[in-house]
């Protein structure tokens, strides 16, 4: 009987060690594979142990990845093709998956973005003199990047991304559409673009007007019309940008104040002339040349 008994532990001891050796071969030589869905469909992958797209018989596993999901799959060390079908590829079986090979010699994770958003590069200019706290939302992510004065280089994926930020005083926000080849910019403009007329009014209702004076000293100008402002109107020609409409205008000369209106018209011909009482007539220019 007792005989049995030490017969029966030695048994017992050699079958766990076959179960430990086995397992520490086994944990030695397998590795996790895993496939990362972040498309907005659902990704079937196959993986096989032969470069056969049409064989079905080496087919070593299979499975389907949810949109946004992941799944871990353990394989032995060794050379595996993945098949999968994405990006267009609305039938699987007849037309080509995409394909590639792996050497399965440490854990391995294969992300597969959305078909219009790879990893790339956005180039900010920040004309700013401060650092912005820049906030970058796409279909992958949202990334929040501190961005110094001048050019600035950040990661984010291709296709449309939304921006937002605060500067000038104002929340600011917009999209971009990025290249995926990285040369796409995005300009963070100075506080002074936002109180110009261009960004007020919209660019194409601003025209460049022309104001003569020819008094030998500046003069203080009142307009009132579709933008209303005070210029100072240095002797000789200046250059104004206006909004494209009818304006009244004043300014003091000789002791009294002299008004009247003005045009803008869209392609910004014309000028306004501010003159004394006295002028000398150098024959340069010729006032009911512009009225």
């Amino acid at each position: 009987m007792k005989e049995k008994s030490v017969f029966f532990v030695a048994l017992l001891i050699a079958v766990l060690i076959a179960v430990v050796t086995t397992t520490i071969v086994f944990a030695a030589t397998s590795y996790t594979y895993s496939f990362v869905n972040m498309t907005h469909k659902p990704i079937y992958v196959e993986i096989k142990t032969e470069y056969d797209i049409d064989a079905y018989d080496n087919i070593h596993k299979s499975f389907t990845v949810a949109p946004g999901g992941t799944v871990h799959t353990t394989l032995n060390k060794g050379t595996y093709w993945v098949y999968y079908y994405s990006c267009a590829v609305d039938n699987p079986g007849t037309d080509r998956p995409f394909d590639y090979e792996i050497n399965l010699d440490s854990d391995i994770e294969a992300v597969i973005y959305p078909c219009d958003a790879k990893p790339t590069w956005l180039n900010v200019r920040n004309h700013t003199p401060e650092t912005i706290d820049l906030d970058i939302t796409n279909k992958v992510d949202e990334e929040s990047y501190d961005v110094e004065p001048g050019l600035t280089q950040i990661s984010v994926f291709s296709g449309e991304n939304f921006y937002n930020y605060d500067a000038c005083d104002s929340d600011l926000s917009g999209v971009i559409d990025v290249h995926p080849a990285g040369t796409t910019q995005l300009i963070l403009p100075s506080c002074e673009v936002f109180v110009s007329p261009e960004y007020i009014y919209g660019a194409s209702n601003i025209a460049n007007f022309n104001f003569i004076n020819h008094a030998s000293f500046p003069l203080i100008l009142t307009i009132i019309g579709p933008m209303n402002d005070l210029i100072e109107i240095s002797p000789g020609i200046n250059r104004a940008d206006l909004v494209v409409g009818v304006y009244t205008y004043s300014y003091y000369i000789d002791y009294e104040v002299i008004s009247g209106t003005f045009i803008v018209t869209p392609n910004g011909i014309g000028a306004l002339l501010l003159s004394p009482e006295y002028t000398i007539d150098n024959g340069l220019l010729v006032e009911e040349e512009f009225e």
